[in-house]
């Protein structure tokens, strides 16, 4: 009877793992196999992308969202460490081709750029309409150099 009772435990156990999708919800997180994720206006967005440097005096980075997002980010320099995102130096474009440009205060803070690119970021920007949005938590692990 124990052996019996070990099994199903055993079996429902392995069931339960294997039976997880990589997109189901894991307690309000999603699972992102890309290398950037930031948010706007508090909702994920999942990207690839390629990042550039200018001969040691900038870092440029491109980026695609999962539902066709584009993000860019223009820093003036190049190594580790962290960089000011100067006013209209980073962009926006909405899945809907909404465009936003960076207002002050933006941050984006290198950690590696050797052949890839480790990086956190944020920064706040506006429409020509007057309409802003928010991008926060950005985080990219291995972007690879263009």
């Amino acid at each position: 009877m124990k052996l019996l009772l070990q099994t199903l435990i055993f079996s429902f156990l392995a069931f339960s793992i294997t039976s997880c999708d990589k997109d189901d919800d894991m307690g309000g997180a999603t699972v992102c196999a890309k290398a950037v994720t930031f948010m706007v206006d508090g909702v994920e967005v999942c990207a690839t992308g390629t990042y550039t440097l200018g001969n040691g005096t900038s870092t440029a980075v491109t980026l695609v969202g999962d539902n066709g997002e584009g993000l860019t980010i223009i820093v003036l320099g190049a190594g580790a460490q962290p960089f000011a995102i100067p006013t209209g130096n980073a962009g926006y474009t909405s899945a809907d081709g909404a465009a936003y440009t960076s207002t002050s205060g933006g941050l984006f803070t290198v950690t590696d750029n050797a052949e890839t690119m480790d990086a956190t970021f944020s920064f706040d920007a506006a429409s020509s309409s007057g309409a802003t949005v928010s991008i926060t938590a950005g985080v990219m692990t291995d972007l690879p150099k263009r």
